[in-house]
């Protein structure tokens, strides 16, 4: 049992009480590092950045990984600022069938650049349903759709499974949405 912490450093009561409970139970922490890679028996998981805390005046970076799954690729971006998605889709191959849309699909939750460079078949973002901030925006579910990105919701779709396929990704979900968009 594993868990990757983003490389910020944590210093709260309550992180310091799940540092004890993970250790209790015999759970191993790792701090995440750029370029890491942990590699289960038919399950690689890459580090693209470890994230970074916020300096004075600025977003933090968030931790961004992409995991290799019988032949697929779901890249999880966190909540990663449309800066540090620019600069992930300059730094080289990005490439995953999959996306986690960052950010529960708000105003300015993916970037332009990173769609390009990731290219998914398909993304799911995740949203409460009736959201006070009317997440996703119509602008995201353009920018996917535009691109021909398969879009599924939790806020219409509840649970979204994804089993690797030879051929993409074979989605399952907990409800069928009303017909929208």
């Amino acid at each position: 049992r594993l868990v990757i912490e983003p490389a910020n450093a944590r210093t709260s009561a309550l992180y310091r009480r799940w540092r004890e409970l993970a250790a209790e139970r015999g759970i191993t922490v790792r701090s995440a590092a750029t370029g890491m890679s942990i590699a289960w028996p038919g399950l690689v998981v890459e580090v693209l950045d470890a994230g970074a805390a916020a300096a004075e005046g600025r977003v933090a970076r968030a931790l961004v990984a992409r995991v290799r799954l019988a032949g697929q690729a779901l890249l999880i971006p966190g909540d990663a600022p449309p800066e540090q998605q620019r600069a992930l889709a300059a730094s080289g191959d990005l490439a995953a069938s999959a996306l986690r849309v960052p950010r529960r699909g708000a105003a300015d939750a993916l970037d332009a650049a990173l769609l390009a460079a990731v290219r998914p078949q398909v993304a799911v973002v995740s949203a409460g349903r009736g959201n006070r901030w009317g997440h996703p925006v119509t602008a995201v579910l353009d920018l996917l759709a535009g691109a021909g990105v398969r879009t599924l919701r939790t806020d219409r779709h509840g649970t979204v499974t994804l089993t690797p396929a030879d051929d993409g990704w074979r989605v399952a979900t907990s409800r069928e949405p009303a017909p929208e968009r």
